[in-house]
Formats: C-alpha cells, sequence, structure tokens
C-alpha cells in the first residue's frame, strides 16, 4: 500500500498516554480496546520488561531492554502486558485510536 493510502486510511483522531508501573507480576499496561490501533511502549526505568498477554513471563514475552528510551510499537486492540524479573519499573504507553 503506498504510504500516502496508508495515511489517509490511519486518520489518528485520538492519543492518549499513560505511566505505569510493572511489577514481577504479569501488569495490565493497556486494556483492550477495539479502537485501538496501536500502543508504543517506551522504557522509562532501567530494567527489563517482557512484554505480552495476561500470561506474560520473563521466558515467554517480547523483550522492552532497560535502556531509557527503548521503545517497541504494537499493532493489536487486546490486553497489552508487562512482567519485570526484578523489582518494579516504569514505562510510559503511548495509545493511537481511530475515534
Amino acid at each position: 500500500m503506498p504510504r500516502d493510502e496508508w495515511i489517509r486510511e490511519r486518520q489518528y483522531r485520538r492519543l492518549t498516554a499513560a505511566q505505569v508501573t510493572v511489577t514481577t507480576a504479569a501488569t495490565l499496561i493497556a486494556s483492550s480496546a477495539a479502537s485501538r490501533l496501536q500502543a508504543d511502549i517506551c522504557m522509562v526505568g532501567a530494567q527489563n520488561v517482557w512484554i505480552g498477554t495476561s500470561a506474560v513471563t520473563p521466558a515467554t514475552g517480547a523483550l522492552l531492554t532497560g535502556t531509557a528510551g527503548a521503545a517497541l510499537g504494537i499493532y493489536t486492540d487486546g490486553a497489552i502486558y508487562g512482567v519485570s524479573s526484578v523489582g518494579t519499573v516504569a514505562v510510559s504507553v503511548l495509545e493511537t485510536f481511530s475515534s
């Protein structure tokens, strides 16, 4: 799909931002939302976080490295969870919605 067409189809109408403290238990970062187009998760702290479903563990999740500014973009309308292997760590989440 040409870039201009892609941009027209995805006229971003609403953006939300939040900061979440992730713990050693699966922690909800973003609730499911049918109108969400994308979620960008950005590392604020200095510990690794693994991203996935409510069953996420360090062995099963996608790694978001413990470097401030490291980011991961996710295209899903499902709930997004994170887990830290040690202590707590802060992440920021920007969600883009179609309406």
